[in-house]
């Protein structure tokens, strides 16, 4: 990587450098005592060095060559003190301000970059190089505006600048101003016609403005420029494909295929465009069984179609090379997950049943194939799944998180305890565990062990949302410790602002405090961010109870007895006092 100092050179250095780098430090000696030179850096840079003259040990020059030694060994501290000196000895040179900001630039002081290339736009407003090095301090101190302002000046003082454009550009870019992207890539293909990149840019933004006719245009410009580049054609096809223009895309396909027969990313794609003829099932089968030995593709396959979470694509594909490669626990595995994202919960256990505990996927798929039968109702077989699991791999504690839930679920809360007591024993600080006891035990009745359960969590992890709300909740539906308790609450919310359970707890512990009106307000809002919760919308009906009156107290709890399923006694308790009947 080049430094700063090999980049902003003025003429006259690189050859006295060269000589240095040849000689080493024990001829420059020499070469200092040898004859004599001028003091001023700007008049050495417009120079060459004679290897029969004096560098003067007071001289600018001289702290200069010295920083250059210190920065070729590495010792970035040692060379900022001695640019220092130069420029105390040469204030005017912009040059050695802009050395100095290098070095500050490197060991990430860009603050201090910033303030000396200040002085040196100051000195010299066109000077292209201060700018450009400016424009790099602002990106990486994430002043973006900044940024865009000093990169526009560069442009516009000196348009040779190809990366001045790409930097911008790709600023535009991210903040989806393509408007703007657009002015500053047209400019540079202007001023650099040769610039394939340059096209490619200018295709990505008209596509993105909707405009597809510029869009392939600039596309053909690129690979007119650089014909042997795969991602121009890759762009084009998405764009044929978005105009359901298949047989132009088949075509593009079948070029890039031509020219390299190995772009699995071509042959899958070729494949999905044509999954329903005979050469497509072909194409797929193959790429089954080359999946076996070639990582590649599964890695084509996950990063195009499975993390960009085309999911029915990732089926047809997925399904199509299984029948090359019927034993792959990765196909399936992927197979699998793409099911679970289309909720097909038959496929998804199809699927899944085939991944062999030999390979990394499997303690995942039997956790998932576990879920499944419980949400289905098949707890006795989801329990039994996990029991096997467990013995398989016993120092697994997913599994007895997973049983503790569903013996919850069942309202089994001994079982329940058990498995997690036991999964406490392989992992004695899992805060997942450990919360999950600290639920079971509040669901026992024993509130003390909950507290303390819950306090452990906290310890263990400060940022706990959930255990830190829970315990605030519990303090307030106690009536005690309750500023502590709105404390523990604030602290959830500011973790997760957004979940619903966490602003009810505290608009509930403004309520068990008497603020009725603020505790109406933060309860509307968890009324909102979860609108068919009946301990929510109970709660609301309690404030509105305290505040507006029995009219729509009564309208949240009826909503609230609505979508009760269990315990109703209480709401219905309240009705009956506020209704009579």
């Amino acid at each position: 990587m080049m430094t700063y100092t090999q980049q902003y050179r003025e003429p006259g250095l690189g050859g006295f450098r060269r000589f240095l780098n040849v000689w080493g430090v024990a001829v420059f000696m020499v070469v200092m005592l040898s004859g004599c030179i001028p003091a001023s850096t700007k008049q050495l840079a417009q120079k060459t060095m004679p290897a029969t003259r004096i560098v003067y040990p007071d001289s600018a020059y001289y702290h200069f060559l010295l920083a250059q030694q210190d920065r070729s060994a590495g010792r970035l501290e040692a060379a900022v003190l001695q640019i220092e000196k130069a420029v105390q000895l040469d204030p005017d040179s912009g040059y050695l301000k802009k050395e100095l900001a290098g070095l500050w630039s490197e060991q990430k002081k860009n603050e201090k970059a910033l303030e000396i290339l200040k002085e040196v736009i100051e000195q010299d407003p066109d000077d292209v190089d201060a700018l450009l090095m400016a424009s790099h301090a602002q990106l990486a101190l994430n002043r973006t505006d900044d940024a865009v302002t000093t990169l526009e000046k560069v442009i516009a003082k000196d348009a040779g600048r190809e990366e001045s454009y790409h930097t911008l550009g790709g600023i535009y870019i991210g903040r989806e101003d393509y408007k703007n992207a657009l002015r500053v890539y047209r400019q540079l293909v202007k001023e650099h016609p040769e610039s394939f990149v340059g096209y490619f840019f200018l295709g990505k933004i008209n596509t993105n403005l909707g405009r597809p006719e510029a869009a392939e245009e600039a596309f053909q410009k690129t690979l007119l420029l650089a014909p042997d580049l795969e991602e121009p054609r890759f762009r084009l096809i998405e764009l044929y494909q978005s105009q359901g223009q298949a047989e132009k895309a088949t075509a593009l396909y079948r070029e890039i295929l031509t020219r390299n027969p190995h772009s699995i990313r071509a042959a899958m794609g070729l494949a999905l465009l044509n999954h329903q003829q005979p050469e497509a099932a072909a194409r797929l089968e193959n790429l089954g069984r080359q999946s076996l030995a070639d990582k590649n593709v599964i890695s084509v396959l996950i990063r195009q179609y499975i993390d960009t979470e085309k999911y029915d694509d990732a089926i047809i594909l997925t399904e199509g090379m299984l029948k090359g490669a019927p034993d792959s626990d990765t196909l399936h595995y992927l197979a699998g997950l793409a099911y679970d994202k289309k909720e097909n919960q038959a496929m998804v256990l199809h699927h899944f049943r085939q991944v062999t505990p030999q390979t990394k996927f499997y303690k995942y798929a039997a956790l998932q194939i576990g879920f499944i039968l419980h949400e289905q109702g098949k707890t006795d077989e989801a329990i039994s799944q996990l029991e096997t699991l467990i013995r398989q791999f016993p120092e697994y504690v997913e599994p007895f998180l997973y049983l503790g839930i569903f013996h919850e679920d069942l309202k089994q809360y001994e079982a329940a305890l058990d498995s997690l007591e036991k999964g406490l024993r392989v992992e004695p600080e899992n805060t997942r565990l450990l919360f999950r006891e600290g639920v079971i035990f509040d669901k026992l009745g024993n509130k003390e062990k909950c507290i303390q359960t819950m306090r452990e969590v906290i310890r263990l992890d400060p940022k706990h949302a959930n255990a830190l709300n829970y315990l605030g909740y519990t303090y307030a539906d106690l009536g005690k410790n309750l500023p502590e308790a709105e404390d523990l609450i604030k602290a959830a919310v500011q973790l997760k602002p957004e979940d619903g359970y966490i602003t009810d707890s505290l608009g509930w512990i403004y309520y068990k405090t008497g603020r009725y009106a603020e505790a109406l307000k933060v309860l509307l809002k968890a009324g909102r961010l979860i609108p068919d919760d009946p301990t929510i919308l109970e709660h609301i009906g309690d404030a509105y109870l305290k505040t507006e009156g029995r009219r729509k107290a009564l309208e949240y709890y009826r909503r609230s007895l609505k979508v009760k399923k269990d315990d109703t006694g209480a709401i219905e308790k309240k009705i009956q006092d506020l209704t009579g009947e």
